[in-house]
């Protein structure tokens, strides 16, 4: 089987060698004629989603769509099924259909092509299996896929089908999330009697038998199908700010900012009641955690570097904190006598952890589900994290 339009029903290939499509503005450029081509899979124990994507992307599809690269999202065990299903020289799967097909030298796949999900310290996970290790996973995949949809001469075609469910349901929120109108996101169907065949790969071009190992009956591939069956999705890059696109944040963060983009949130810090006004509710802070919000809010609303968001190594920043402190409570404050003693000799990881933990508790306690928005966010990676919040300047207002 080729490649090219020759003998497709129902389509015909434009005149010309394809410059049509390039010479389209990008959002209305097919996905096929993007000179980047991406299939992006999850890896686990079952690899043989890999190649029934691939061979319904550039066998099936009308028009073919070929990825120039293959990307798997997996672990360390996922990733060590894989190369011995799909990639050992003579006997993988994925080389077989290259060969079956007429892709020799398309399609570039191997060892470098899969993104390991780690933990917050970097180490690769074996599997996902418990609560942070479905949080690594997801942080993992929205990074990657963020890194992915920034290129906008690729197109990504996202397939969420082997490994675990949640990994896949991840990295179609991440699409959700980043994609673009040249992305595209599909499940793998496959009759039943081939679903959970580990001998089946794809249909090859000279049909075969093989075992169904569950009912111990004999099925010929002749009989065999793969669908991509698309899944539509709403793209909601356009509404995400600038630390989601541009920054390196968490999953949890990213849906947070996201829906704070959808649905405009608005503060007040009244500086002579101490007291925040988050959209209709009133929330009572104490003088130094009041003091703590107040900086962090004039360094977000000012355009500070980084956002406004810091660190407690940052130069000076027990010096500007306690400026703030001291124009709440004033000089003479034994609270502020204390606190200038504490941070004599500079910012401590203790006094700043203590603080941005108590702040976001009171709020916590005050607005419930309500509270994500005014949170102090925590962006970044080990160990360059920042801390500050991430409502968007022009919501914050100051009163006397």
């Amino acid at each position: 089987m080729t490649n090219d339009w020759s003998g497709r029903a129902g389509e015909g290939a434009p005149e010309g060698d394809g410059e049509w499509a390039l010479s389209m503005p990008v959002r209305d450029r097919p996905p096929e004629s993007f000179a980047r081509r991406v299939l992006v899979a999850v890896g686990g124990l079952a690899p043989q989603v890999i190649t029934e994507a691939l061979y319904w992307l550039a066998c099936v599809r009308v028009p073919p769509f070929v990825p120039t690269e293959i990307r798997v999202v997996t672990t360390t065990v996922g990733r060590e099924q894989c190369e011995l299903a799909l990639l050992h020289p003579q006997q993988g799967k994925f080389h077989a259909l290259l060969r079956d097909y007429g892709l020799v030298g398309q399609v570039a796949f191997g060892s470098e092509h899969f993104e390991l999900i780690r933990d917050g310290l970097g180490r690769a996970l074996d599997d996902v299996c418990d609560g942070p290790e479905n949080v690594a996973a997801a942080d993992s995949i929205t990074a990657f896929i963020r890194d992915l949809a920034a290129d906008p001469d690729c197109a990504l075609h996202v397939c969420i089908s082997g490994g675990r469910n949640t990994m896949g349901v991840y990295l179609g929120y991440a699409l959700s999330l980043f994609g673009r109108r040249q992305d595209r996101l599909s499940h793998v169907m496959v009759p039943p009697e081939f679903t959970h065949n580990h001998d089946f790969y794809y249909p090859p071009p000279q049909p075969g038998v093989l075992i169904d190992r569950i009912s111990n009956r004999s099925v010929s591939t002749r009989a065999a199908s793969v669908t991509l069956a698309e899944i539509p999705f709403v793209s909601l890059r356009g509404l995400l700010p600038s630390e989601v696109l541009d920054g390196v944040v968490s999953y949890s963060t990213a849906v947070a900012l996201t829906r704070e983009s959808m649905q405009p949130h608005r503060l007040v810090v009244a500086r002579a009641s101490r007291r925040l006004l988050c959209g209709e509710r009133e929330v009572a802070l104490p003088p130094q955690l009041f003091a703590w919000y107040l900086w962090l809010a004039q360094r977000r609303k000012s355009g500070a570097e980084h956002g406004g968001a810091v660190r407690w190594t940052d130069a000076d920043i027990a010096g500007t904190f306690l400026a703030c402190y001291r124009s709440v409570v004033g000089i003479a404050s034994h609270d502020y006598d204390t606190a200038a003693e504490v941070l004599r000799d500079g910012m401590t990881d203790t006094f700043f952890a203590e603080k941005k933990s108590r702040v976001n508790r009171a709020l916590r306690t005050a607005l419930g589900v309500d509270a994500e928005a005014y949170l102090i966010h925590e962006t970044g990676r080990r160990p360059a994290t920042r801390f500050g919040l991430l409502l968007a300047p022009q919501a914050i207002e100051f009163r006397d």
